[in-house]
């Protein structure tokens, strides 16, 4: 497969064409732990080779992610630094450290061993702004321009916990990795921004996750993101979470935007799964599912957490009517009808592709181009939403034929470009197929040697599968999958969960033929 450098990341995790809200944004590099290499052997690594994408700007898809991985092509000039000081009178072995770190961030250990009386107190170093800009604003000289609380490396938060670096900020806020200073817990701190609106929001999100955590999932067995505390800091509302690992969006970037196996999608969409049955039976919509929301709880199991309940509703309680991320949003939404928990089966479904593919299905770069590239898989939506939509009189021609029957048609880019003034540009298809079981079946292998049961295996999940995104991926809310049919659905209930040892391992995904993922080139939609 081949597309257009940058265009890809230029355009992920859109919410609104319009608003300037964005998910927070920034993760920190964990070490690779033994399992997490062996997670990534899971990937398809033999696809033709891409071209080298440009790294876009970071979005902060949690509120307790740490920053993503860097390309893998760079991996090797990158020195993976700790995550934590290393404890008092510990000396690693000089192969395992790099010497630049020895003569800086580890320079203490050099005076211990010169000066055994010699006390390292990391509260005592000089305190680095995080916050940008920096410069004190308003609030008593406690925010900056953009009613962001300053931040400071070993700054406190509330009196109990003491900031370590930052994780991310965008327009809600900032995130900070901090240590909790009475217990030593890390954890992340989402501290949102001083206004108004921006704080009613984010009590809706407490207010959920409390209805979560101690109602609905009280045992933490459901994959669900964990509120530990919230207080009230300078005016800003602070969200204390679990301190979670690398989210599934990194994960495929760290593979090149290659795959990932069946045996794993089904363990992570069993997981997701789960954590909407839970958000079903509680009358709750995410309203914003998408891989960089599904985190791994650690680096050495593929338990994986639904996190990011800043834009979640009560679906009795519906805010507003322009939500969900572009590429996940769905059709309903797009078309502006009323919206149920179906939505979130929506978003699962183009996840759930995704994670096969390496790629979105539907990476629209408009909501126009978004609906495009839903019509050329899927076809026209049913008559009933064309007529009901508030928006579908934007995008379709609405004429009667000779017996007074109601026809329906998409408008070209060029039709809507004129009557909407917007410059519509030809978008780029990542694929030589917009069709679903073209894409799904004839995706290259997982070894270019395989045996004809080994094949007959890999077919036979490949076609549960289609099945199983046929059954979601439709336009009709009322005839989606609901999360409960789906747990029951084959390529979920045959599935034998991994273990920390998987084995085999599917490792690369090669092709031995043509295969319809590999154009020549970008083609325009």
């Amino acid at each position: 497969m081949d597309f257009e450098d940058g265009d890809y990341l230029e355009q992920r995790n859109t919410v609104s064409d319009d608003s300037t809200d964005e998910d927070l944004g920034g993760y920190s590099k964990p070490p690779l732990s033994n399992y997490t290499r062996q997670l990534l052997s899971l990937f398809r690594h033999d696809q033709p080779k891409q071209r080298q994408l440009h790294q876009r700007e970071p979005t902060m898809s949690s509120s307790c992610s740490p920053k993503p991985i860097p390309n893998p092509r760079q991996r090797q000039t990158i020195s993976t630094l700790p995550l934590t000081p290393p404890k008092l009178g510990t000396h690693s072995p000089p192969s395992s450290q790099p010497v630049l770190q020895k003569l800086t961030t580890d320079i203490w250990q050099t005076y211990k061993t010169c000066d055994s009386s010699f006390r390292y107190d990391p509260t005592l170093n000089p305190r680095r702004v995080l916050t940008k800009p920096g410069t004190p604003y308003r609030n008593s000289g406690f925010d900056n321009c953009n009613s962001d609380y300053i931040l400071y490396v070993n700054g406190g938060l509330g009196g109990k916990y003491i900031v370590l670096e930052l994780l991310g900020s965008g327009t809600f806020g900032q995130v900070a990795k901090c240590r909790n200073a009475l217990t030593g817990e890390l954890v992340a701190v989402k501290v949102i921004k001083n206004k108004p609106a921006y704080l009613k929001q984010s009590t809706i999100e407490v207010e959920i996750l409390k209805l979560l955590n101690q109602d609905w999932d009280p045992d933490d067995q459901h994959h669900i993101l964990r509120l530990l505390d919230h207080f009230m800091y300078k005016h800003h509302l602070c969200l204390v979470f679990e301190l979670l690992s690398v989210n599934l969006y990194d994960l495929i970037k760290q593979n090149s935007f290659k795959g990932l196996s069946t045996n794993l999608i089904q363990s992570f969409t069993k997981q997701i799964l789960d954590a909407l049955v839970v958000l079903r039976n509680a009358n709750i919509i995410h309203c914003d599912l998408k891989p960089e929301n599904i985190l791994l709880k650690t680096m050495e199991s593929p338990v994986i957490k639904v996190i990011d309940f800043g834009s979640a509703c009560q679906e009795t309680n519906q805010m507003y009517s322009y939500i969900q991320s572009r590429f996940y949003r769905s059709p309903e939404v797009l078309l502006g009808l009323d919206y149920s928990s179906a939505i979130d089966m929506w978003s699962f479904g183009c996840i759930t592709v995704e994670l096969f593919l390496g790629l979105p299905m539907f990476p629209g770069t408009s909501e126009y181009n978004q609906l495009s590239r839903i019509i050329d898989t899927l076809g026209l939506p049913p008559e009933y939403m064309m007529e009901q939509g508030r928006n579908a009189r934007r995008y379709f021609n609405h004429t009667k034929d000779d017996n007074g029957h109601d026809l329906y048609t998409f408008k070209s880019r060029e039709q809507y470009s004129t009557e909407q003034h917007k410059d519509e540009k030809q978008s780029k298809r990542y694929f030589a197929t917009t069709q679903l079981d073209t894409l799904i079946m004839d995706y290259p292998r997982p070894k270019k040697e395989m045996t004809d049961a080994a094949i007959d295996l890999e077919m036979s999940n490949r076609a549960l599968l289609l099945d199983f995104l046929k059954s979601i991926l439709c336009f009709d809310p009322d005839q989606r999958f609901t999360p409960q049919e789906a747990l029951m659905h084959p390529f979920i209930s045959q599935h034998r969960q991994p273990t920390a040892a998987v084995s085999p391992p599917l490792s690369s995904r090669t092709s031995s033929s043509t295969s319809v993922n590999d154009p020549p080139s970008v083609t325009p939609l």
